[in-house]
C-alpha cells in the first residue's frame, strides 16, 4: 500500500441498512484513508464501494460551499436577484471572497504551525 492510499474497512459497505429502528433504509459506505485519524462513514442512495465513497466524499466540499453561499454566510437566497447576469456576478464576487477568506485562514495556520515548530526546536 502506498502513502495516502485509501483503505476500505467494509469494501462492500452496508446495503439496505435500517437507521436506528426508524424504518428508514439506506446504504452506508465506510472508508478510512491512511493518515486520517477517523474513517468516512457516509449514508448514500448508491451501492457503496471504495470509489462511490470517494466520490461522495469529494462532493462534501462543494455542498459546504453551497451552504455557505446560500444560508450559513453570504445569504444568497435573500438577495432577491432576478437577472441571471447579475446573479453570475454576485456568485463570482462571493467565490473570490470565499477564496480570500480560506487563503487567509490557511496562511495563518501555516504561520502558527511554523511558530510551534520553532518553539519545539528551541526547547530540544
Amino acid at each position: 500500500m502506498t502513502t495516502g492510499e485509501a483503505v476500505s474497512l467494509l469494501p462492500d459497505g452496508l446495503v439496505d441498512a435500517e437507521l436506528y429502528g426508524s424504518a428508514v433504509r439506506t446504504n452506508i459506505g465506510v472508508l478510512h484513508e491512511k493518515g486520517h485519524p477517523e474513517p468516512w462513514i457516509i449514508a448514500m442512495d448508491a451501492k457503496p464501494g471504495r470509489y462511490t465513497v470517494l466520490d461522495y466524499g469529494m462532493r462534501w466540499g462543494i455542498e459546504a460551499m453551497f451552504s455557505d453561499f446560500k444560508s450559513r454566510g453570504f445569504g444568497l437566497m435573500k438577495s432577491q436577484i432576478q437577472k441571471p447576469e447579475r446573479l453570475e456576478r454576485l456568485i463570482l464576487v462571493m467565490s473570490m471572497a470565499m477564496y480570500w477568506a480560506v487563503s487567509c485562514g490557511a496562511a495563518q495556520e501555516r504561520k502558527e504551525a511554523g511558530r510551534a515548530e520553532k518553539k519545539a526546536r528551541a526547547n530540544d
